[in-house]
């Protein structure tokens, strides 16, 4: 049975595997970097490095999001690089039994002819309802993916 970490974006329950992480920190301050997308808050320096600080709710459902004292960052590997992803909620550190992980993503992906990439890896039932797993690597379309490509290069 592979970890995740459960955390709560908006009223969605979402999981991203263990392995994705590197770690968990609370929201600090965030520095505005210009001409970048909505969901890209800034840029905050975490352990010595500057970590570009993706607002997740506005990712994927085009809403800011509203910081309270549940508020953090997960700190995620990305393309071989990080990137902290601030999620309303981290929930919890669980296990999923195989038989909970629905990966037959023709279910959603066919709604939308223009789909190249979606974020979602998988379904998992759980009692609490589904849970959408994301792969990390597949948060950003390709214009998303060279913008923070370069963001993080101008700082390294």
């Amino acid at each position: 049975m592979e970890q995740f970490i459960v955390f709560r974006v908006l009223n969605q329950n979402f999981a991203v595997s263990i392995l994705s992480i590197s770690r968990i920190i609370p929201l600090s301050e965030i520095t505005p970097v210009p001409d970048t997308p909505d969901y890209v808050m800034g840029v905050m320096e975490s352990e010595k490095q500057v970590v570009p600080i993706i607002d997740l709710p506005q990712r994927f459902f085009d809403q800011k999001i509203e910081q309270t004292g549940q508020t953090q960052v997960i700190v995620m590997y990305w393309n071989d690089l990080e990137i902290g992803v601030v999620v309303d909620e981290v929930v919890q550190i669980t296990q999923f039994d195989e038989t909970q992980i629905d990966t037959e993503l023709e279910k959603i992906t066919a709604l939308e002819d223009a789909a190249e990439v979606t974020p979602i890896k998988s379904f998992i039932r759980s009692e609490k309802g589904i849970i959408l797993e994301i792969a990390a690597n597949d948060i950003f379309d390709m214009k998303g993916t060279l913008m923070i490509q370069d963001l993080i290069e101008s700082y390294i």
